[in-house]
């Protein structure tokens, strides 16, 4: 059985119970020194789990890119859930939350997109054709989707979906 995980910003939206207690259970996992909030260190550990050569600071990087509530220090778990929002959540198994929480927090920080080859070479050709075009070349992910993802930038153009 799967559950769907929205934002919790009213009755209509809370996630069902089912999916509460598996945000729960997953949170509760990384959160390994029970304070309630995941801590950099405690959220490096998860990404060194998933194979991720990370130190702690590189972490807290991630963290302040995905960060809701805009404190930048450890995420509660109210915002675990949102960034957790429109994921289906199939069995509730804390380890398969807990490896889609890593990888949504990858997708959603330009940490991770700034290391991969192929983004940068994409970004720096969107930034050679605004420059050639006499447009104002801002930050990172300048001339890509609006989520900042040169793969599915490169998908968009092979499929001839581009604006």
């Amino acid at each position: 059985m799967s559950s769907r995980v929205a934002p919790s910003d009213g009755a209509t939206n809370a996630p069902d119970e089912q999916a509460l207690k598996a945000l729960r259970d997953a949170f509760a996992m990384i959160d390994t020194d029970n304070s309630g909030t995941i801590s950099a260190s405690e959220f490096g550990t998860l990404l060194r789990l998933q194979g991720e050569d990370i130190s702690d600071d590189d972490a807290q990087t991630i963290l302040e890119q995905i960060d809701v509530d805009g404190d930048a220090t450890n995420l509660t778990f109210d915002e675990f859930v949102e960034i957790m929002a429109e994921m289906t959540l199939e069995g509730g198994n804390k380890f398969d939350i807990a490896s889609a929480f890593a990888k949504r927090a990858k997708e959603k920080s330009t940490f991770f997109q700034a290391k991969d080859p192929l983004y940068v070479k994409l970004q720096r050709e969107a930034e050679r054709k605004a420059r050639e075009r006499g447009e104002n070349v801002e930050g990172p992910g300048a001339g890509f989707n609006s989520s900042g993802n040169a793969r599915m930038q490169l998908a968009s153009i092979i499929d001839g979906n581009t604006a």
